[in-house]
C-alpha cells in the first residue's frame, strides 16, 4: 500500500533546502520520478494532480479538520481550538472528555480557552498556546536561538568598537547594514581584540550577529557571497588549525567549540515539537550520504533503558568495554536524527560555525567537518565512515558553503573557492549577483517558451521535425545574443563563468513540462542528474515529433524504462547512468537516423555512450 507520508519525506531529502513546495516544478518532477521508482503506473498524472492541491493549500486558512471545540464544564460548546497534526487531536479526542468534534467548524481565532485537552493545540494567527497539563516546563538552558555566552561576547567586543559603530549596531537590522556598510571597518576593530580571544569560535559567532544573512536563488544559487568570503577570509586562521590534519581528534575538538552551548535534552525535545512539521521532516531527513552510508548513520547516543538521547553528557547512556559511549545508528528520516540535528543548531546558537553568520533554517545543510568522501588519506575505511557520521565531526552550516566544501579539505576550500574571491569588491559580488539576476529571467523565459509547444501534455499538432529545431534554434539566438551583452559589462571571472554556461536548456524544460523525468539519480540516490546535454533531450523529442503522434506514448514509455535502466545499480554506481539510458533509447529505435545522422545531434549521441559521471568533480568526463 503506498505511504504518502514516506514518499513526500524522501521528496524532503532529495531537494536541496529540505522543504516541500510542490508549487516549484522540479520538486514536482522529483515527486512523479519517487513515485515511478515505486512502480506507481499514473505517477505524473498524480504528482500534477499534487501540485494542484499543495497550490490551493498554499492560500489556503488552516483546515478544519484539525480543529476541534472545547465543551465548558456545563456540556457547552465552547471555544476552538486547533492541533499540529491529526495524531495530536486523535489523542486529545481518546484521553480528553471535553472535546467536541465538529466537521463545520469554520477557521476562526479564537480566545484564549480553559477547556481541559491534552496533544499540543495552536491557535490561529499567534504562537501555540498550551493547556495547563501539557505546558512545557522551563529548562535551565537559553530559549533563544543565541546564547548568553555569545550575547556577552559581543558585549565585550563593543569595547574594540568606535562609537559610530556602537551607534550602528543598535539600529535595527536593515539601517544597521547600511551604516555597517558606510563604515566597513568592523574587520579593523577585531583586530585590536587581545590575543586569547582572537580567532575563537566565540569571536566567530559575535561578529556574525552584527551581519546581514544571505539571500540566493536560482542559477548559481550556491555561490559564495561578499558576506560568506569575507566572514571566511576573517576566520581563515582559526578555520584551517581547527580543521589540522583531518584527524578525528582534532576535528571533535573544533566541533565541541563550535557548539559549545549547553542545551538540555527536555529542551531540544519540547522546542523540537513546537518546529512547524515541515521543518521537522526537513531536518529529520539531513546529511543523507551515500551508499557507504546506509544503515550507518548518527541518531544519538543509547541509554541503560533502551531509549536514545542526543545529549551526549547524559550519565545513563551505556559505554562499550573501552568506555565509549555506545551509538544508535540508522538512516535519516527518524524523529532522533530530526532531534539531533535541532540539537546542533541551538547548541550552535543558530549561526554557522564557518562564517559566523546566523543561519536561514530555510537553506541549512548537516555537514560532515571531515567530508564522508573525503580522499585526502587514500580511500575511506569502514572505521573512517563511522567516525565521520558521528556526533564529534558534524555541524550545521549554509547550503552554499556545504555544497562548495563538499568533499574537499579545509585547505583546499579556501584554495579553491574562498582565495580567488579575496580581493573583490561588494561593487563586484553585486554585479556578480545582477548577472546571475538576469540569467535566470532568460531561463524563465525558455521555460514559458516550452509550455506554449505543449498541450495537455503533448506536442501541438503541427510540432514535426523542422518545426520543432526550428524552435530550439530560435531559444539559442535568445541565448547567443544574450551572452554577447553580459559579455560587453562582464569584469570579473565568475562573470565570466556564468555566461560561458549560460545555455539553452529548452529541451530539458519541454521534456519536463510533458511530465517526463529530467535525468538520472546519483548514486547516494537523493539527487537528480541532468544528462551532459541539452541536445540529448532535444535529439529525443525531435525523434517523437518525427514518428506519427499515434507513437508518442510509446516514445514518453520508452524515455521513462530508459531511465530505470540508467539508474540500475549497474551503471548508477558507476557513474555510467546516462551511458546505459542512452544506449537503451538507441537500441529500441527511440533516436531516429535522422538525429543520428545530424552532424550536430550525432556528434552529441556518440559522446554520450563514452562519457561518465565523475561524482567527486560533479562534472562529465568523456573517456576516448
Amino acid at each position: 500500500m503506498l505511504n504518502f507520508d514516506e514518499i513526500l519525506l524522501e521528496l524532503s531529502y532529495r531537494v536541496e533546502s529540505g522543504i516541500v513546495d510542490l508549487t516549484q516544478n522540479e520538486q514536482v518532477e522529483l515527486l512523479s520520478e519517487i513515485l515511478k521508482e515505486r512502480g506507481v503506473a499514473n505517477a505524473n498524472e498524480i504528482s500534477q494532480k499534487a501540485k494542484v492541491y499543495f497550490s490551493y493549500l498554499a492560500e489556503a486558512k488552516p483546515n478544519w479538520q484539525l480543529a476541534a471545540r472545547v465543551k465548558k464544564k456545563d456540556g457547552k460548546a465552547g471555544k476552538v481550538v486547533y492541533f499540529q497534526s491529526q495524531d495530536a487531536k486523535r489523542d486529545a479526542i481518546k484521553t480528553g472528555s471535553h472535546i467536541a468534534v465538529d466537521k463545520n467548524l469554520k477557521p476562526e481565532k479564537p480566545a484564549r480557552g480553559s477547556g481541559k485537552v491534552t496533544g499540543t493545540p495552536i491557535y490561529k494567527g499567534g504562537a501555540p498556546i498550551y493547556p495547563k497539563a501539557d505546558k512545557p516546563k522551563k529548562s535551565s538552558s537559553s530559549n533563544s536561538m543565541v546564547d548568553k555566552k555569545v550575547r556577552g561576547s559581543i558585549k565585550q567586543f563593543k569595547n574594540f568598537l568606535s562609537d559610530a559603530q556602537k551607534r550602528a549596531i543598535k539600529l535595527e537590522q536593515k539601517r544597521r547594514v547600511v551604516e555597517l556598510r558606510k563604515l566597513d571597518t568592523l574587520a579593523q576593530s577585531f583586530e585590536k581584540l587581545p590575543a586569547e580571544i582572537r580567532n575563537t569560535a566565540s569571536e566567530i559567532f559575535a561578529k556574525g550577529q552584527l551581519f546581514e544573512g544571505r539571500e540566493n536563488s536560482g542559477i548559481g544559487k550556491n555561490r559564495l557571497g561578499y558576506l560568506d568570503v569575507r566572514t571566511l577570509n576573517d576566520n581563515r586562521n582559526y578555520l584551517l588549525k581547527g580543521y589540522g590534519d583531518g584527524s578525528p581528534e582534532t576535528i571533535r575538538k573544533f566541533v565541541r567549540k563550535s557548539r559549545s552551548i549547553k542545551v538540555s535534552e527536555d529542551y531540544v525535545e519540547s522546542s523540537f515539537n513546537l518546529l512547524p512539521e515541515s521543518l521537522q521532516s526537513s531536518l529529520m531527513g539531513k546529511g543523507k550520504v551515500g551508499d557507504a552510508g546506509t544503515g550507518k548513520h548518527f541518531l544519538g547516543y543509547i541509554k541503560n533503558d533502551g531509549t536514545i538521547t542526543s545529549d551526549r553528557s547524559d550519565p545513563d547512556i551505556k559505554k562499550d568495554k573501552k568506555g565509549n559511549l555506545l551509538v544508535k545508528r540508522g538512516n535519516p528520516g527518524s524523529r532522533d536524527r530530526g532531534k539531533f540535528v535541532w540539537r546542533c543548531i541551538l547548541e550552535q546558537g543558530g549561526q554557522d560555525p564557518y562564517s559566523g553568520l546566523p543561519l536561514d533554517l530555510s537553506a541549512i545543510d548537516l555537514e560532515h567537518v571531515c567530508a564522508f568522501d573525503n580522499k585526502d588519506r587514500g580511500k575511506p575505511t569502514k572505521e573512517d565512515y563511522l567516525n565521520r557520521e558521528h556526533d564529534d565531526n558534524i555541524i550545521i552550516c549554509a547550503t552554499n558553503l556545504n555544497q562548495k566544501k563538499s568533499n574537499m579539505s579545509m585547505k583546499k576550500f579556501f584554495e579553491v573557492h574562498v582565495n580567488p574571491q579575496v580581493g573583490k569588491s561588494r561593487a563586484d559580488f553585486k554585479k556578480e549577483g545582477e548577472t546571475f539576476e538576469t540569467i535566470n529571467k532568460v531561463a524563465s523565459q525558455t521555460e514559458q517558451k516550452a509550455g506554449l509547444a505543449l498541450q495537455d501534455g503533448k506536442l501541438k499538432k503541427g510540432y514535426d521535425f523542422k518545426n520543432l529545431k526550428d524552435l530550439f534554434d530560435s531559444d539559442d539566438e535568445v541565448y547567443a545574443k544574450a551572452k554577447g551583452e553580459f559579455k560587453k559589462v562582464a569584469e570579473t571571472e565568475e562573470d565570466m563563468k556564468a555566461i560561458a554556461g549560460l545555455n539553452s536548456e529548452i529541451g530539458k524544460s519541454l521534456l519536463m513540462a510533458m511530465g517526463l523525468g529530467r535525468g538520472l539519480i546519483d548514486k547516494s540516490g537523493r539527487r537528480t542528474i541532468k544528462l551532459s546535454s541539452d541536445n540529448l533531450y532535444r535529439g529525443f523529442l525531435l525523434s517523437m515529433a518525427d514518428a506519427p503522434a499515434s507513437k508518442h506514448e510509446k516514445f514518453k514509455a520508452g524515455w521513462e524504462q530508459a531511465r530505470k535502466v540508467g539508474n540500475s545499480d549497474k551503471y548508477r554506481l558507476k557513474g555510467k547512468g546516462q551511458q546505459g539510458m542512452i544506449k537503451y533509447l538507441i537500441d529500441n529505435g527511440f533516436i531516429s537516423d535522422k538525429v543520428l545522422n545530424d552532424p550536430k545531434l550525432g556528434k552529441v549521441f556518440r559522446n554520450a555512450l563514452l562519457e561518465t559521471y565523475d561524482y567527486d568533480n560533479n562534472v562529465y568526463i568523456l573517456l576516448n
